[in-house]
């Protein structure tokens, strides 16, 4: 019984983490080309 509730709480584990950390990856993603392009911006103004 024990060995099922941990297989479940690894599903779940699974189910609920595994888009998380794609949402937050994707996220990290779009911040940085936007911090990206503003520094491109900010340099093109300073010249």
């Amino acid at each position: 019984m024990k060995k099922l509730k941990e297989i479940l709480q690894g599903i779940a584990f699974l189910l609920i983490g595994i888009p998380i950390m794609i949402i937050a990856s994707i996220m990290d993603q779009k911040a940085f080309k936007k911090e990206r392009e503003q520094r491109q911006k900010a340099q093109e103004q300073s010249k």
